[in-house]
């Protein structure tokens, strides 16, 4: 039996900031309701079609190895291959958010209903940023000869 990806819980969760459930309910419908407006199109068609261009196949982990006699921090990095769908989806939601955060907006609603709609043609800069991680994750392909497939 698949799991159901329940994407909605997930955006309540991590926008979630000291427990303000109710103020991020209001502003995921507000959001909600703007796409299906602008767009004319059902809201989980726009949802579904934004995080199919955001999904990422690898991720880039970066682990700090500290000398302790040289007091010198080295950093090391691997590719991981994001084997299970959901992390992939839960992955690309997180990048979605953490851009919304890094945004000089006051209107959170709208840059949310912005970055959604501009994802799902294809056109946002989350989708750039996906494909340079995409290509530090390929500098380090010759990493993939450990991995077990």
């Amino acid at each position: 039996m698949k799991r159901k990806i329940n994407i909605r819980n997930k955006l309540l969760n991590l926008l979630n900031v000291h427990g303000k459930k109710r103020t991020v309910e209001n502003i995921l419908c507000k959001s909600f309701k703007e796409i299906q407006k602008q767009s004319q199109k059902a809201f989980k068609l726009v949802m579904q079609l934004s995080l199919i261009n955001m999904l990422p196949i690898f991720k880039l982990h970066k682990i700090e190895i500290k000398n302790l006699k040289k007091k010198k921090k080295q950093i090391k990095h691997f590719p991981v291959f994001i084997s299970h769908f959901t992390r992939r989806v839960w992955f690309s939601i997180k990048i979605m958010l953490k851009s919304l955060k890094n945004r000089k907006s006051t209107n959170y609603v709208s840059s949310l209903k912005k970055t959604l709609l501009l994802s799902s043609q294809n056109k946002e800069f989350i989708i750039n940023f996906k494909n340079v991680l995409q290509e530090e994750v390929l500098v380090y392909k010759q990493l993939f000869l450990y991995y077990r497939w």
